[in-house]
């Protein structure tokens, strides 16, 4: 083995725009949980138990 530059192909540029890739449909669990959570209130909950918690 030789010490020295190999004579090779270069590798292109590896770029793959964002807008390209394609949208992802979810899962159907997360959509279902989302849903039960929204129709729950959940979030003012937490923002409720958030506020009694640091503001005492």
């Amino acid at each position: 083995m030789s010490l020295g530059q190999r004579r090779t192909e270069r590798q292109q540029e590896l770029w793959v725009a964002t807008a390209k890739l394609p949208a992802s449909i979810g899962h159907v669990f997360y959509d279902a949980l989302n849903g039960v959570l929204r129709d729950g209130k959940f979030d003012r909950l937490c923002r409720v138990l958030r506020h009694t918690l640091i503001c005492g």
